[in-house]
């Protein structure tokens, strides 16, 4: 069996045979695959709305539906699911959980497996399962809630390969929240948090590294500079830093404050 894209955009299946004059012995191929029935929102419905928009008789589709399952954990091989999806997965609320079990066990995505052990993503789970979360306040936790997925140089385990190069990664999220991990020219990982909203001076925030090894997590603390809040931080040396790291990160970053944690 085959995958393939329809005129429509949507996967469809085919299978075939060549017979002797090089002819397909079997008959047209179909249009759309056999599974997909006329409820399966589009493709495109599907990604837009990360399955948490869909309309109740559209959800209660998509949670039975194997096609729109398994075209989800397709697509999510080019493009990993948010963030909430990734919450509501864990806490048992989510209408593609079988597309979720896909993407984990078959497919093998390191980056949702490292978010599933995160302290910032389980704490938004503990809100959202005890009902002290939610899922709007979800919605508005996320809009400034920074997730980056990061590359790091090719021998990062060696402290050559750490002490020349560039690394610098940036990432905006949503709601205005800047969060910048880079090397400095003293080999040094440091971790910069900016925000224009003058109201988040003083309030801390959490940012999480998380690689091969242990996490790293640090809490910074907004100061007003130049009318803009800033935080910054010194993790540590960069080359030793990078054996624990590996070849690639997830870079989280979250406001902790009374409004975000209720």
């Amino acid at each position: 069996m085959n995958w393939d894209t329809g005129s429509d955009g949507q996967p469809c299946a085919y299978s075939f045979a060549l017979g002797e004059n090089g002819l397909d012995d079997w008959g047209p191929a179909p249009t759309q695959h056999r599974l997909r029935t006329p409820q399966c929102p589009s493709l495109a419905r599907l990604l837009s709305t990360s399955a948490k928009g869909l309309f109740s008789g559209e959800r209660a589709h998509v949670m039975a539906c194997p096609y729109c399952q398994k075209v989800l954990a397709m697509a999510w091989r080019y493009e990993c699911p948010g963030v909430g999806l990734v919450v509501s997965d864990l806490a048992g609320v989510s209408p593609v959980e079988a597309a979720m079990q896909e993407h984990l066990e078959q497919d093998g995505c390191v980056r949702c497996r490292r978010l599933r052990c995160s302290g910032l993503v389980r704490s938004a789970v503990a809100g959202l399962r005890e009902g002290r979360r939610s899922v709007e306040g979800l919605e508005a936790w996320l809009e400034r809630t920074v997730v980056v997925s990061a590359r790091l140089p090719a021998g990062a385990g060696s402290f050559a390969a750490f002490d020349r190069g560039p690394f610098r990664v940036r990432v905006e999220s949503p709601g205005g929240l800047v969060t910048i991990v880079r090397r400095t020219d003293r080999g040094l990982l440091v971790v910069e948090i900016e925000s224009a909203n003058l109201q988040d001076e003083g309030k801390r925030v959490h940012v999480e590294i998380l690689g091969e090894g242990e996490p790293l997590e640090v809490d910074l603390f907004f100061g007003n500079e130049g009318g803009r809040c800033i935080a910054r931080h010194t993790v540590g040396r960069f080359s030793e830093l990078a054996p624990g790291l590996g070849t690639s990160c997830e870079v989280l970053a979250a406001i902790c404050d009374d409004e975000l944690h209720s």
